[in-house]
């Protein structure tokens, strides 16, 4: 009779080669999973500085309809609201050009900034508790 381990490997040597399987598995999985995150903030980031940029530059319509996303969810679209603020300053001091597409050309370059500022403020004094002091607060 031959000895059972000479025609096949002794049984915990399959249980060693699944648990390094697996392990290479989900390192794999993980490295997928953290370039796919870094790539989501990314999108967030470019989402957001495209719908900040079109809002500060171009028409009225678009700046209401941004607006109006914006105070339907304030306390999940505050930062879009602050990087739009951000983008008006930034042309009001001079720090970006405005296109040849933007609003209105008679219009005073602190009146856009003045008037997202005070709706964005009004639209968070609308919201109730301690929700409205940690908006405010940012």
């Amino acid at each position: 009779m031959t000895h059972p381990y000479i025609h096949s490997p002794p049984p915990h040597a399959h249980t060693c080669a699944r648990a390094h399987t697996h392990m290479h598995t989900d390192i794999m999985l993980y490295l997928i999973i953290n370039s796919l995150s870094l790539c989501l903030i990314y999108i967030v980031y470019y989402r957001s500085k495209i719908l900040t940029t079109l809002a500060a530059t171009f028409n009225p319509y678009i700046k209401e309809a941004v607006l109006r996303y914006i105070t339907d969810d304030m306390r999940n679209r505050l930062d879009l609201a602050l990087g739009w603020l951000y983008e008006e300053y930034a042309l009001l001091q001079g720090f970006q050009r405005r296109t040849t597409l933007c609003t209105k050309p008679q219009e005073a370059p602190h009146q856009a900034y003045n008037f997202l500022l005070c709706t964005l403020v009004s639209a968070i004094d609308l919201i109730q508790g301690k929700d409205r002091d940690a908006l405010l607060s940012r």
